[in-house]
């Protein structure tokens, strides 16, 4: 829309003539001469002069100054032509600022109580002039400041010879800057709306937060209601058994005093009645009735003396616990404690045994400000993994743990290797430890990347801390230290006493020294073969051995060594002299038959091969029994386990004597998968710090490499 500046003018003079630089105004003037018709004649047009307009880059005319506000009570404009007051409104019932409230200020009255009416003032503002019927307000008189048809312009004096701007021009600048400044208040009504929401949801949460603390008072209450009342049975249940015990006792006593007196009363009677009655009696049986009654005197001046007593004995009472009626005063109390996310945080001893496909279960410790474990349920916990790869999210469920109430178990699957970040929050806010990092292993260590060949009979195997394989070749009676690559480093048989006699199993100490078994005992050498001690001897006693296979060390520097035919495991300090036996006592299955290998998982818990019995059992670091895995798969069942290894991730690995593969299970025994290994016996099992899997193919000559 254009915009541009009117400005009217009579024919007396007053207009000035067309000036070829200037903007442009037209003139509307009154004729002197009254048309036949009774209607205006046409208007004059004229330019406007500068002193008239304000230009804008574009030329046409806008205001440039502040519009003038008449404050209340105000006689309004003054005329140009002689100063006198001019009534604004008093000629046209224009639409004015002062008139309609909104303009008068800057801000709307109020936000409250002025609000309606000020709305109503808008909705009544019209858009055509009350003296001109049908006349539209098209234009606005800065000098008086109103709103005005043309035939005002054209037929008032007051409103001639001064600028007059299109009333849609300027509305539209006005709209403008009206919205301009109307944007950050509808933010901030869009925040209060937001804000009001979040109240009211806060004042439901305290409603429900309410009845939830009322129901756990009166679920407490009741407990203690039925926990005094069971009590109360009780006690009188007592007090009534051993008031009938006193009262037995009592009645036994009174029943056998009361023969007694019944007895003394007889005799009394029948005397007095013989000696004052009967002068026959008295003088033929004075000297028995004289017996009678010596001999009854006689008989109950010998009773004790506590035949004629009442038993004696403390009576019963109830002493009641002061503990419990202060405990009625402190059954609890409502308090607004509440759980702090910066004192809670994932116990990160549970996060282990990360593998696809199986649960992941990570321990969030809640605790409130003071770092005391709050036990109350908390709603507000949240938490997400997301795979650092992918960007995929697991699901994700949190469960209260109901024996430690301050404890909560987050649940996920990850469907795929890698890593993820877990976050958890409470309330919005993360918890101390968040986010954190999941390792996830792949359970499949199926593909063959390599194999070591001419190794005549592999039999146990083992990784240094530098990743060389030490194999034990049974064939050759040697011990042999291979690089990844296959490549033969070194290898060593000892030396007369010292010489390998068919070794078997073998390991690697905390020092670094191997310890190898054979049909001796026990050889100790360092990794090159040297400083080769021996120790242990064929027998049944402790350090006596017979056929010794497999053997490791546990986390706490224990060396467990499988005494296959003496059907036990001996257990050694890490100086070499015994300690105790494992898998000796107890009933099948926990008793060993012919344990073949030992492996220990990150927890400390014992796996053993027990051949014979076709298991690998279980055993806490303790010693105690746990249980044993006998299956692979659904329709399989393990023969003959030879070995068995746990590695980083803590998967465990069963090699069989005759089986060409190798079970996979978790910690707890599940079973996970199976590798094909091509082989006819797993001898012996070990993997390195890369995940790589080593398989002793005792018949196939060769150390096959699998990841």
């Amino acid at each position: 829309m254009e915009n541009r500046s009117l400005t009217f003018s009579t024919t007396n003079g007053h207009s000035s003539p067309p000036n070829e630089g200037r903007p442009f105004s037209y003139g509307l003037a009154r004729s002197t001469s009254t048309s036949t018709s009774g209607k205006y004649p046409p208007p004059v047009m004229r330019r406007a002069t500068t002193s008239e307009v304000g230009v804008t880059s574009h030329g046409y005319h806008v205001p440039t100054s502040p519009i003038s506000r008449t404050p209340p009570g105000s006689t309004g404009s003054t005329n140009p032509s002689d100063g006198s007051p001019v009534s604004r409104g008093s000629h046209c019932g224009s639409f004015k600022q002062s008139d309609s409230g909104f303009l008068d200020n800057a801000v709307p009255p109020s936000l409250s109580a002025n609000t309606s009416s000020f709305v109503s003032s808008l909705a009544n503002a019209g858009s055509e002039c009350p003296k001109h019927s049908q006349e539209a307000l098209k234009y606005y008189c800065q000098l008086h400041d109103e709103l005005v048809c043309a035939d005002c312009l054209a037929m008032e004096p007051r409103h001639q010879g001064h600028t007059h701007t299109r009333a849609e021009d300027l509305a539209s600048s006005y709209r403008s800057s009206l919205l301009s400044q109307l944007q950050p208040l509808q933010e901030m009504s869009i925040e209060a709306s937001a804000a009001l929401k979040s109240m009211a949801a806060r004042r439901k949460e305290i409603s429900e937060n309410e009845e939830t603390v009322k129901e756990s008072i009166k679920m407490t209450v009741l407990q203690l209601h039925r926990q005094l009342d069971s009590r109360e049975r009780e006690l009188i249940e007592e007090a009534e058994k051993i008031s009938q015990q006193k009262l037995q006792h009592h009645d036994a006593h009174q029943d056998h005093l009361q023969r007694l007196t019944t007895e003394m009363q007889q005799v009394v009677d029948s005397v007095s009645v013989a000696a004052n009655d009967n002068t026959n009696i008295i003088l033929c049986h004075h000297k028995q009735l004289s017996e009678w009654v010596l001999e009854s005197t006689r008989k109950y001046q010998s009773l004790p003396k506590e035949v004629f007593t009442p038993l004696q004995g403390p009576n019963i009472s109830f002493v009641p616990d002061a503990g419990v009626l202060e405990m009625c005063q402190t059954i609890g109390s409502v308090t607004e404690r509440q759980a702090d996310p910066q004192r809670c945080y994932i116990d990160e001893s549970s996060i282990k045994n990360l593998t696809v496909n199986q649960d992941c279960v990570l321990r969030l410790v809640i605790h409130d400000k003071d770092g005391k474990p709050y036990t109350t349920h908390v709603k507000g916990i949240k938490a997400e993994a997301v795979s650092t790869s992918t960007g995929s999210q697991l699901d994700v469920s949190i469960e209260q743990d109901q024996t430690k109430k301050h404890q909560y178990n987050i649940s996920m699957v990850p469907q795929e290797a890698g890593t993820y970040v877990v976050k958890v929050k409470i309330s919005n806010t993360l918890i101390q430890n968040s986010p954190i990092t999941l390792n996830v292993g792949s359970v499949v260590h199926g593909t063959l990347v390599g194999d070591i060949k001419g190794v005549l009979q592999p039999y146990g195997i083992t990784v240094s801390p530098s990743d060389e394989i030490v194999v034990v070749e049974n064939g050759k009676d040697c011990v042999s230290l291979y690089r990844s690559d296959g490549k033969l480093l070194k290898s060593y048989s000892g030396k007369g006493k010292l010489k390998f006699n068919r070794p078997r199993g073998i390991t690697i100490t905390p020092s670094n020294m191997l310890l190898v078994t054979d049909d001796e005992g026990i050889k100790q050498c360092t990794l090159e073969g040297k400083h080769m001690t021996a120790f242990g001897k064929i027998g049944s006693g402790p350090l006596e051995f017979s056929f010794p296979c497999g053997l490791g060390v546990s986390n706490d520097g224990k060396i467990y060594i499988c005494d296959t035919f003496n059907h036990r495991i001996q257990v050694l300090n890490i100086d070499l002299t015994f300690h105790h036996y494992l898998g000796i006592e107890g009933a099948p299955p926990a008793k060993l038959v012919q344990p073949y290998d030992i492996a220990f998982d990150s927890s400390g818990k014992i796996f053993v091969a027990d051949y014979s019995d076709h298991s690998v059992k279980m055993f806490t670091p303790q010693g105690g029994f746990i249980g044993q895995i006998t299956s692979k798969g659904e329709n399989e069942v393990l023969k003959n386990p030879v070995s068995v290894h746990v590695n980083k991730n803590d998967h465990v690995f069963v090699g069989e004597e005759k089986n060409s593969g190798l079970s996979v299970y978790d910690s707890s025994g599940k079973y996970l998968t199976m590798i094909p290994v091509r082989s006819s016996g797993a001898y012996g099992i070990s993997s390195d710090s890369e995940g790589c899997v080593y398989i002793s193919d005792r018949a196939n000559r060769r150390v096959q490499i699998f990841k």
